[in-house]
């Protein structure tokens, strides 16, 4: 992975061919090891690559962690300082001397996956916990589901943005976590979203696109066409389960070329989309 500051780029590459201890590996200016493996155990070493701007001088360290180590989103950038989760073990190097300034290992339960930046401090998501370290490195807040953090059917399981943190087990359970670690709402796997939205009064394509904004919780940058809610349904939000739409036939009376393209965009939805939405078309009462 590759990560920029102001003044410095820093990659992290997976380097299979180092061997602990032998003569033969490529030369770099630091070893670093927080864990202290050796030649014996189960281990993933990757190279760091790092660039400063201002001198365009470029430098190389190995690290040394955990067979377990998940390279893919282990790293942030803070102007000069990197912080690397290395499975359970989080380090903090200096990258003007390759210093180790912080370091911690993490008491969780099984193993860490992926830390993201989140104003000063970081939030981490494993295997079994979620968690928020300040910049001290030190724990904010924890958070467990009712199982690990997986999907049997490749669905993404974790996912930040807007300020919410949306998570999925293998039960098929989803949660709904603030950026301070409160439960928002969660909902069990054998229970339905029902969503209702009562359209009959709405006095323009436009303030139905206003009214699906806020009632499905599409993003703040959510462009009000039918373009942009497709793209929302399909790859931003979720569509409950059921989704009644209350006084229809008064909206589709009223803008009917517009009713139109929604009722094709939601049949769309439920023929190509994994989680079918049962639409139901309901009359004001």
């Amino acid at each position: 992975m590759i990560c920029y500051s102001s003044h410095y780029r820093a990659e992290l590459v997976p380097d299979p061919s180092y061997t602990i201890g032998s003569a033969d590996n490529r030369p770099c200016d630091r070893i670093i090891n927080p864990d202290g493996l050796g030649r014996g155990d189960f281990v993933k070493v990757c190279r760091l690559a790092v660039e400063r701007f201002e001198t365009g001088e470029e430098r190389q360290a190995a690290l040394i962690g955990p067979g377990t180590w998940c390279v893919g989103s282990c790293a942030v950038l803070e102007e000069s300082r990197l912080t690397v989760l290395m499975d359970r073990m989080v380090i903090r190097l200096s990258l003007d001397t390759f210093e180790v300034v912080c370091s911690r290992r993490l008491d969780v339960c099984g193993s860490m996956l992926a830390l993201y930046p989140c104003g000063g401090d970081l939030i981490l998501h494993g295997e079994l916990e979620v968690l928020r370290l300040d910049r001290e490195l030190r724990t904010v807040w924890t958070f467990s589901g009712r199982d690990l953090f997986a999907s049997p059917t490749g669905e993404r399981v974790f996912c930040l943005e807007n300020g919410r943190i949306h998570l999925l087990d293998w039960e098929g359970n989803r949660y709904e976590l603030s950026l301070d670690g409160e439960l928002l709402w969660d909902r069990l796997a054998s229970e339905k979203r029902i969503l209702t939205i009562h359209v009959a009064a709405t006095a323009s394509p436009r303030e139905l696109q206003l009214i699906l904004k806020e009632s499905l919780g599409l993003p703040d940058w959510y462009g009000m066409n039918w373009d942009a809610f497709w793209d929302g349904i399909t790859g931003l939000i979720r569509l409950p389960d059921i989704l009644i739409l209350e006084g229809w036939h008064v909206y589709k009376a009223g803008w009917p070329e517009d009713a139109r393209v929604m009722e094709r965009l939601l049949d769309r939805y439920n023929r190509e989309a994994k989680d079918a939405c049962q639409v139901i078309y309901r009359y004001y009462r």
